[in-house]
């Protein structure tokens, strides 16, 4: 009986095992080569759309020039670089292509597996709107066009600090790297907040040695009062978003001097 048992328990082992194995090898193929799975495609310029629905020429090219605009703002463009826009508007091709994130979300890349493809839950271009997996179509001020620069730039952020620099980089820099291309939002100050006090910079990326020990902030500085008086009259709203964006730079310098004044101006912008 035991041995019976034993065999029963290996079997199905196996066989979960096996099925296991053939579902993340469709979803990685996939991922890595949409392409096949749709049947209509349009370039421009750099960027190639693909989708399983037609779509009005005229009006891809209006979003793609307007997601181009809002690349070209960001001193992580790549201009030569190519990308693939997949939309994935039937249920069974989203199942696969957006399986890792559980089909909640409306655009997704997968870097560094898939370090060209952008894939999107579905795509108004007369109306330059997201579709998202719901079915909803979002009327804000984030178009289209929004997520598809939004999306690349998260490529392009991966690009320029590798495959690992990528994963280690803390939230707030993900987050940061789009703040060119929306306004500020909630989740770009809390994932600051929550960030900023933990080692603020990769150490693979390090260029230079940091102190192990945190140096004391400076109060009341007179420098800080000038910076945040200037980032007020130029960016008004999104002046603590645009401090946060400088910390970038200094993240990938490795200047943890630098980065730790940038996190006090970000919290004196935001108390």
């Amino acid at each position: 009986m035991f041995s019976f048992h034993a065999k029963w328990y290996k079997t199905v082992a196996l066989t979960l095992s096996a099925s296991l194995l053939v579902v993340v090898g469709t979803v990685g193929l996939a991922v890595a080569y949409p392409t096949p799975l749709f049947a209509y495609s349009e370039s421009v310029g750099r960027i190639t759309v693909y989708s399983d629905q037609t779509f009005e020429s005229d009006a891809l090219k209006r979003v793609i020039a307007d997601a181009e605009l809002r690349l070209s703002k960001s001193p992580l463009n790549q201009p030569q670089t190519q990308y693939k826009i997949v939309i994935a508007t039937s249920w069974w091709k989203r199942a696969i292509l957006f399986a890792p994130t559980g089909g909640t979300v409306g655009g997704v890349v997968y870097f560094p597996f898939a370090a060209s493809n952008v894939f999107l839950s579905g795509a108004d271009f007369l109306q330059n709107r997201l579709i998202a997996p719901t079915g909803y179509i979002p009327q804000n001020n984030r178009p289209l066009s929004y997520f598809i620069a939004h999306e690349i730039t998260h490529l392009q952020h991966g690009s320029m600090v590798g495959s690992l620099g990528y994963i280690m980089s803390p939230t707030w820099i993900r987050v940061a790297a789009q703040w060119n291309k929306r306004p500020a939002t909630p989740a770009i100050i809390e994932n600051f907040r929550d960030e900023e006090t933990m080692m603020p910079r990769n150490p693979v990326r390090s260029k230079k040695p940091q102190a192990t020990i945190p140096q004391p902030a400076a109060q009341d500085n007179p420098g800080d009062d000038a910076i945040i008086d200037q980032a007020h009259a130029l960016y008004g709203c999104d002046a603590a978003t645009a401090v946060v964006y400088c910390g970038l730079d200094a993240w990938f310098e490795g200047e943890e001097v630098e980065f730790r004044r940038i996190a006090r101006l970000f919290r004196r912008l935001t108390n």
